[in-house]
């Protein structure tokens, strides 16, 4: 059994300062230390550590401790395993408990007999190569022991529990359709007794990126997850080829607050996309969504776009604002210019812009939207074509593009279609309409503001006023509905 006095030892022997400076940036403040509580979302410093005390506290959350309190909250463990961490040699020193010693996994030696076999992997992306080694993944030799015979010519995915403990193998065919592979020889075939249900490949090496950024990127297979780390998303895990077991979501809810799911682009993925979103949310995940284009996963995104490329469409619709929003701001930089008055003069669409900036119920959501609109706003009829910051963002293939360029082709194609419309006629009547999906799609998010401040139960002097504004955007949704043509209808 761990005895008192072997706790008070690591206690004595941990200088808490030093094991919270670990996790975040603490300055001195007289004779204590103060920092951001990592507990709750805080901007000015309310964590104080006391090197005297050996203990902390958050005077905004009430967060307080030891220092085996701060690693069991940092690393979401038992009492337990904060102290395993704590121990001279962590983490292989085991604790004891009833008189015993803990048990240890296998002895992992035949298991890493296969890793010395594997040859490197032709990736054919350079950008590639170096995460496939970091991820030790190649492809077993045709002569192999009996043990690994099975393995023989498959590109070989070694697999780590969350504590870096190798738990096995996964083995993917590299032979086509056509040169064999198939029920004979299944895609992949993992070594026997894999607890894939209990895991998330990559979790070894994305576990500190999750906790620090507290987002976690979910794909399905294990060429996705070493895709994405080679582009910089360092906080990715795969499913192991599986759904999404209730042993995987525990690891996930430990680790992550947010949960960006970047399943494949076919219709199975998208299916898998709803179903785990569902049950994400019941276990009070933030869930976001990517939705990659169809017939593609991340690996292949990766090998046709690019690391950075890929990063930024993900990281784009990972903090997505409104579509609508999206849409009109992604129109205006395609198409910044309209006709003059004299029919001759082509000068920047300000008018539609400043009347956004000038209303704040108005103002775009997303703050680097925000930041754009304000930059389109110092365009001149002298020059009146983006340039800088925003001709990045208008530029094809930038994310903005990928995410809305084809979606504005289709509406213009058709308003040409319809109406039988000169291209500028077209482009001005499509900003128009997306200028007014927009407004109508902050003045719904608007009432659903107030409406669920009056369900709070206001006192009559605030409920008054807050009825009589309800009513007023309601008349302008009508209006704005009215003049899509869809009333009541939101994007």
């Amino acid at each position: 059994m761990c005895r008192l006095p072997d706790i008070s030892h690591i206690k004595r022997q941990h200088e808490i300062t030093q094991v919270v400076g670990r996790y975040l940036s603490l300055n001195r403040q007289g004779k204590e230390w103060v920092g951001l509580c990592p507990f709750h979302d805080d901007h000015h410093p309310s964590l104080q550590v006391s090197s005297s005390r050996q203990s902390y506290i958050c005077y905004a959350c009430g967060a307080k401790g030891d220092v085996i309190a701060f690693v069991q909250a940092m690393e979401k463990c038992t009492f337990p395993e904060a102290v395993e961490k704590l121990s001279p040699g962590s983490p292989t020193r085991p604790l004891q408990r009833g008189g015993e010693k803990r048990k240890e996994a296998p002895p992992s030696g035949e298991l890493r007999g296969l890793l010395g076999l594997l040859m490197p992997y032709s990736t054919g992306v350079p950008e590639l190569t170096p995460a496939y080694l970091e991820f030790e993944t190649g492809v077993a030799p045709h002569l192999l022991p009996s043990r690994w015979k099975a393995m023989a010519g498959r590109l070989v995915f070694p697999i780590y529990d969350e504590h870096g403990q190798l738990a096995g193998y996964a083995g993917r065919s590299l032979l086509s359709p056509e040169e064999g592979a198939g029920a004979a020889s299944p895609r992949y075939l993992n070594t026997p007794g894999l607890p894939r249900s209990q895991l998330l490949y990559g979790l070894h090496r994305a576990k500190d990126t999750i906790r620090r950024e507290g987002t976690l990127y979910l794909v399905e297979g294990f060429k996705d997850v070493i895709a994405l780390h080679a582009a910089g998303l360092t906080g990715t895990v795969g499913l192991c080829g599986t759904q999404l077991a209730e042993g995987q979501r525990k690891l996930v809810s430990r680790y992550a607050e947010k949960v960006v799911l970047v399943l494949d682009g076919d219709e199975a993925g998208q299916t898998a996309t709803r179903t785990v979103t569902a049950l994400l949310r019941q276990d009070g995940l933030e869930t976001v969504a990517v939705t990659l284009p169809p017939g593609t996963d991340p690996d292949s995104l990766f090998r046709e776009w690019g690391g950075s490329r890929l990063a930024a469409y993900i990281r784009l619709q990972s903090c997505a604002p409104p579509l609508s929003e999206s849409l009109l701001l992604a129109a205006l930089l395609r198409w910044p210019v309209e006709q003059g008055a004299a029919g001759r003069e082509r000068v920047p669409r300000i008018a539609l812009v400043q009347g956004i900036l000038r209303e704040e119920e108005l103002l775009f959501e997303s703050e680097e939207y925000g930041d754009l609109l304000d930059e389109y706003a110092t365009l001149s009829a002298r020059s009146p074509h983006p340039d800088g910051t925003l001709l990045t963002y208008r530029q094809e293939g930038s994310p903005l593009e990928i995410l809305c360029g084809e979606e504005l082709d289709n509406r213009l194609l058709s308003l040409r279609q319809e109406g039988r419309l000169r291209e500028e006629e077209a482009v001005t009547t499509l900003v128009s309409e997306l200028f007014v999906a927009y407004c109508q799609t902050r003045l719904v998010r608007l009432l659903q503001t107030l409406a669920r401040r009056l369900a709070a139960g206001p006192t009559p002097d605030i409920r008054r006023p807050l009825l009589c504004e309800l009513a007023r955007r309601r008349s302008q949704l009508t209006t704005v509905s009215e003049l899509l043509h869809t009333a009541g209808a939101v994007l």
